[in-house]
């Protein structure tokens, strides 16, 4: 299971359930949670950030540990690995 999702709320989790079955239709949320179309877009909007900064998060983590196990095993030095991770920084900036 991807780790982005144990970081969700259960509020969270449910609103993903009933977007599942409203087949992902908008206009059948907002009338399930009674409330307007723009209220449950902010909601879904809010949502996707947070799951695109949480995999975002998990996918930086990644990267650093591959670096940082090819300098324990001496395939390249530490001064390469920061190099390498302070560019990867500046690219995921932009």
């Amino acid at each position: 299971m991807e780790k982005w999702i144990s970081n969700l709320s259960d509020e969270e989790l449910a609103f993903i359930k009933v977007f599942i079955l409203s087949s992902g239709s908008l206009k059948k949320m907002a009338r399930y949670y009674d409330v307007s179309y723009p209220t449950i877009r902010t909601k879904t909007d809010q949502l996707i950030k947070k799951i695109k900064r949480l995999d975002d998060n998990e996918n930086k983590k990644g990267f650093k540990e591959q670096i940082m196990n090819l300098v324990i095993e001496d395939e390249i030095s530490l001064q390469a690995a920061e190099k390498i991770l302070a560019l990867r920084e500046e690219e995921l900036k932009k």
